[in-house]
C-alpha cells in the first residue's frame, strides 16, 4: 500500500510469512533531479537511498542500511 503526497511518497507492507519480518514502511521524496528513499521493517532493517541526476544519461547514487555498508558512484544510462 503506498500514498503520494505532493513530492513524498509513504508506504507500509504487511506480510502473513511465519518466520520472516511481517511489516514494513517506507518513505519517499523526488523533486527535480534528486530522490531520497528511506525503509525500515519488523527486524530493524533499515536502508536510505540517495540519488541525483546529473543529466546526459549520468546519476549520483549513495546509500546506507543497517549492517552500515555503504555505497557511492555514478550510474550511466546509455
Amino acid at each position: 500500500m503506498s500514498y503520494a503526497v505532493g513530492a513524498i511518497t509513504f508506504g507500509a507492507l504487511c506480510s502473513s510469512v511465519e518466520g520472516g519480518n511481517q511489516w514494513g514502511i517506507a518513505a519517499a521524496y523526488a523533486a527535480d533531479s534528486v530522490s531520497i528513499s528511506a525503509s525500515i521493517d519488523e527486524g530493524s532493517d533499515w536502508s536510505v537511498c540517495e540519488s541525483m541526476d546529473m543529466g546526459v544519461g549520468t546519476s549520483f547514487v549513495a546509500g546506507v542500511d543497517y549492517t552500515e555498508d555503504a555505497c557511492a558512484g555514478v550510474s550511466f544510462t546509455f
